[in-house]
């Protein structure tokens, strides 16, 4: 069922009601001007450059709940689930979100932060590393390398982890 609300600047938003209803495509705002706000998945996996839920903020990649028997779907709302499970079992190796989160292969819950904050060691810095030239998959700006920002911050919990084992295998008894 379709909720309208208004908050109290005046933006109204509409979302689904329907118990255990995953879908990005239930979150709506009347606003055409703002940004739409990242869903859950996109927040985790980031928003889709190329497929048609970007304009939404949205990954694509949220588990879609068998549709309810007693709704009628529409013609788009079926096509967009196809769509989505489409693109799903093309990016997720034949999977669909729903069927590796019953699996138990997709976990929804957050994990926490690493914790690490020591500093990286002078022997695995990023500018010791060579330079890439493989380009990023998709839209993303770059190649694979250390200098790239976008792979520095991928590879910055994987230095500091190596960091603390490099410092601490003279207390092991090898």
């Amino acid at each position: 069922m379709l909720v309208v609300s208004a908050n109290s600047s005046g933006m109204r938003s509409s979302y689904c009601s329907t118990p255990r209803c995953h879908l990005d495509c239930c979150l709506k705002t009347d606003m055409a001007d703002e940004e739409p706000q990242p869903t859950e998945y996109a927040k985790r996996y980031g928003v889709e450059q190329r497929n048609r839920w970007k304009s939404k903020g949205q990954s694509g990649l949220s588990p879609l709940d068998p549709p309810d028997p007693n709704i009628t779907l529409s013609e788009e709302s079926i096509q967009d689930r196809q769509n989505r499970n489409g693109y799903q079992r093309r990016n997720l190796k034949g999977f669909t979100s729903r069927e590796l989160l019953d699996s138990g292969c997709l976990n929804n819950d957050y994990a926490p932060s690493n914790g690490l904050t020591n500093p990286i060691h002078p022997m695995l810095q990023l500018d010791r590393w060579r330079a890439g030239d493989i380009p990023l998959p998709g839209s993303l700006p770059g190649v694979w390398e250390a200098q790239n920002p976008l792979v520095a911050a991928i590879l910055e919990p994987s230095l500091k982890l190596a960091t603390l084992i490099l410092h601490s295998s003279p207390l092991w008894l090898w």
